[in-house]
């Protein structure tokens, strides 16, 4: 079956209104949901690896226009959590990430492109906003999607789906201000950000046929 003719016969399967405005909250245990980030470094074992807990939002994901998916993810900038003991002492500092300030790290989601539809994932480049210490850049994020078609039950006991999102994504600390031009001798210049979030709604789509909407 070619991508049109299954994008078409979502929107026939899923009918009229429950085709559209299935909205996914990513406010899952922290367990769940992972921010990991990772710089080369000239100290310790040449890299200094961390993570953010704490993100929320929502995401409205329209399987049949998913080119048209909108969406926004906060996360707690204080939540950050760097395996250095001096990284760490510094980290929240006006120099660096400056939390105090600027609390949250947001992105907005804008839509996905480029997508490829498979067996039991899609993949697409989702395109948004960063939002860090007070500086926006729009971004191209390579992403791999799963949906767990009633998989909510098994998270909370409650009716719905998931989604698990994963994405990749490299950012320059001078771009947002983060101690721009210094200790590069010391602490690379790129960042490296691997996010993982799971997100449920309150409704359960109708049986579609494929492996992407099978019941876990």
């Amino acid at each position: 079956m070619t991508s049109r003719v299954f994008r078409l016969f979502l929107v026939v399967a899923l009918g009229g209104a429950n085709a559209f405005g299935m909205t996914f909250d990513f406010r899952t245990p922290d367990q769940f949901n992972t921010i990991k980030v990772s710089i080369n470094t000239s100290f310790g074992n040449g890299q200094l690896k961390g993570e953010i807990r704490g993100a929320g939002g929502t995401m409205e994901f329209p399987m049949e226009r998913l080119e048209t998916a909108r969406g926004r993810v906060s996360i707690d900038a204080r939540g950050i959590r760097l395996f250095h003991g001096k990284s760490q002492a510094v980290v929240n500092s006006s120099t660096w990430l400056d939390t105090g300030r600027f609390p949250r790290i947001t992105f907005a989601f804008k839509g996905i492109q480029n997508l490829r539809w498979g067996r039991k994932e899609i993949r697409g480049d989702i395109v948004g906003t960063l939002t860090l210490k007070g500086k926006a850049k729009e971004m191209l994020l390579p992403a791999v999607f799963r949906y767990q078609r009633a998989g909510r039950r098994s998270l909370d006991g409650r009716a719905g789906d998931l989604l698990e999102v994963q994405a990749t994504l490299s950012i320059l600390r001078g771009e947002f201000g983060i101690n721009p031009g210094g200790m590069l001798d010391q602490v690379k210049n790129e960042v490296s950000v691997t996010v993982k979030l799971l997100a449920c709604s309150d409704k359960v789509r109708p049986l579609l046929p494929s492996s992407l909407f099978v019941t876990p």
